[in-house]
């Protein structure tokens, strides 16, 4: 039978549920919420539209791949940057279907950006073959001066202490509701792009997390945004970076006010994965990294909580031309829950 590929349908939702109960895990948190599937996937712009594309095979769906449109949270303007989630083909379905499902997205789509975060070990080397750029992403942290050596996160050593906050610049919150003309500049100078309203939609309005942004400014002039949200475990605290706009090195003008931010929130850490950040200027911001440091461990899921760094891999695609690429965990679908109370997700 010849195998059919079409963008996944709104009213095919229940099908897609159960392909991923079946074919990925039945506990996942999509088989079980349709809230939060339809949150990051039922597409704002076009409603009849799962942002999946699937593949049947006689009429029975064999292979999915899910993607995020950045634009999906805000505008539909501008350049199209894609980021893929769910990536899953039927054991026995027909070989070269998953390449032809990522094919059939860039042909119908045409986006500037494609990327992934959090790749499986297994794709990697058709990533590479594909010619997109592959590396793993950082993990860095920034301490209180009186966190635990042993709490969320275990360390060795003294904490690095951020110097005091350079003369006019200060760290003040954010309204993720707001926004303006100093963020979507902010967004402009790095890829992917994250429109006008895309703060508002994809935090102010998620269904289940409760974020937080802190601006970082030069007098009155808007440098970095940084979004973050507050993560328990072990009965302590820590605040988990998801996404940063801006210049990386005006965190280390503010790094006082950085730990001023942690006192406030009563947190241990702040942490930050990311791919095409300057890692020396988290350094001189007083963030530690992991991939530094044998004797620092920075959890990387807490959903269920495991005290242990796994790093996340990372693969893109964009032209040249293209503003740098920056990629962070809100970006994808690393940033979701994998169990909601009262739910059967696990």
């Amino acid at each position: 039978m010849s195998v059919a590929l079409a963008f996944c349908q709104a009213d095919e939702e229940a099908e897609l549920q159960a392909f991923l109960a079946a074919h990925w895990r039945a506990d996942h948190v999509f088989v079980h919420s349709p809230e939060l599937l339809r949150f990051q996937h039922l597409d704002r712009h076009d409603p009849s539209r799962l942002n999946f594309v699937v593949a049947r095979d006689g009429g029975a769906m064999v292979a999915a791949l899910g993607f995020v449109p950045l634009r999906h949270y805000g505008e539909a303007t501008g350049p199209l940057d894609v980021m893929l989630a769910i990536w899953k083909v039927q054991g026995g379905a027909p070989p070269g279907l998953g390449l032809a499902l990522l094919k059939f997205l860039r042909g119908r789509l045409g986006p500037r950006l494609v990327a992934a975060l959090g790749l499986s070990p297994g794709v990697v080397p058709l990533y590479r073959a594909l010619g997109y750029r592959v590396g793993t992403a950082g993990h860095h942290a920034l301490f209180h001066p009186d966190a635990p050596a042993e709490g969320i996160a275990v360390r060795a050593g003294p904490v690095v202490v951020p110097n005091a906050d350079a003369p006019g610049w200060s760290l003040r919150p954010f309204d993720l509701a707001g926004g303006g003309d100093a963020t979507r500049a902010l967004s402009a100078a790095q890829t992917p792009l994250k429109p006008a309203g895309y703060l508002r939609h994809r935090f102010a309005a998620h269904p289940v997390y409760r974020y937080a942004a802190s601006a970082v400014f030069e007098g009155t002039a808007l440098r970095a945004l940084l979004v973050w949200r507050r993560q328990p475990a072990m009965g302590r605290l820590c605040l988990r970076a998801v996404d940063l706009w801006g210049d990386e090195e005006a965190l280390g003008r503010v790094g006082s006010s950085l730990v001023g931010l942690l006192e406030d929130q009563g947190a241990d850490y702040l942490d930050l994965v990311e791919a095409g950040v300057e890692g020396d200027a988290l350094e001189r911001a007083g963030f530690m990294t992991a991939a530094a440091s044998r004797h620092l461990v920075l959890p990387s899921y807490f959903d269920p909580f495991e005290r242990r760094t796994v790093p996340l891999t990372y693969a893109f695609k964009a032209p040249e031309h293209a503003p740098p690429v920056r990629l962070f965990r809100g970006d994808s679908d690393q940033d979701r829950p994998n169990r909601i109370p009262g739910l059967a997700a696990a």
